[in-house]
């Protein structure tokens, strides 16, 4: 039982399978078939290309915020070197007075350039890890966006030659079909279905003229014909005979045969 059934599910697959290998020779359902691929291409091409846009755009933002950071870390050079140029004028001035080293620094007037100064550059140094770090990720960005492009260049090229190679395979299907279409013809010349009729006529010809001799023979069509025969043949002879003895061959029994037949 366990064959049987296994038997019958190869000859349904099988079945199924030659199907569906006759089905994707169809032109039709090829054609349909490069169609949803090529379409499946585009998307994944279009979805790649939406990524890499969006990465382009956080590459503009951080070249963006870079710039704002490098402006700021040059205001904050700048107030560095403002307040460092304010504290040693106030050093000046204040020495001039003959005021000690501790007497200029505990002077409002320096330590709100030194203020000024310490702030500066405590926020230099931040403003300039910040840049650090956003080189850092526009950096990876950029080595992302060209690998990307990369890609979106081989998927183009991949969707061109994908449908390059839908009109050779219907091409090359067609072709085929075409060329096996005409083998068959050419090595079915002899089993034509023309031939096999003309040759079933002159067989149905020779049945009809046996199957009428047949008939003819058994009405006794024949024997007539031959009895017929036999009596012209007779007739034939009888007047053969009466001719000949008529005639003179110049012999002897022929003479006598005629000097009887006066007499008689």
């Amino acid at each position: 039982m366990g064959r049987y059934f296994r038997a019958l599910w190869y000859a349904i697959t099988g079945r199924f399978s030659a199907a569906a290998e006759a089905l994707q020779s169809n032109k039709y359902v090829m054609s349909a078939t490069y169609d949803k691929s090529i379409d499946k291409s585009q998307d994944r091409f279009q979805t790649v290309k939406d990524a890499v846009a969006q990465l382009m755009g956080i590459e503009q933002t951080r070249i963006q915020e870079i710039k704002d950071l490098q402006k700021r870390e040059d205001k904050l050079e700048r107030v560095k070197k403002g307040a460092h140029a304010a504290m040693q004028r106030c050093i000046k001035q204040l020495q001039t007075t003959g005021k000690s080293k501790e007497e200029v620094q505990a002077d409002p007037e320096f330590q709100k350039h030194h203020a000024a100064y310490t702030d500066a550059s405590s926020s230099l140094g931040e403003v300039s890890a910040r840049i650090d770090e956003k080189e850092v990720d526009l950096a990876d960005r950029r080595k992302q966006i060209a690998q990307y492009k990369i890609q979106l260049q081989q998927m183009q090229r991949d969707v061109k030659e994908l449908a390059e190679e839908k009109h050779e395979a219907l091409a090359d299907v067609a072709v085929a079909q075409q060329a096996d279409a005409i083998n068959s013809v050419l090595n079915g010349i002899a089993n034509d279905t023309t031939d096999k009729d003309l040759q079933a006529a002159r067989e149905a010809r020779k049945a009809a003229k046996a199957k009428a001799q047949i008939s003819t023979e058994l009405a006794g069509t024949d024997a007539v014909v031959a009895e017929n025969e036999y009596l012209e043949l007779a007739g034939s002879s009888a007047a053969d005979s009466e001719l000949d003895s008529l005639l003179d061959w110049g012999d002897e029994d022929a003479a006598d045969a005629k000097a009887d037949a006066q007499f008689e």
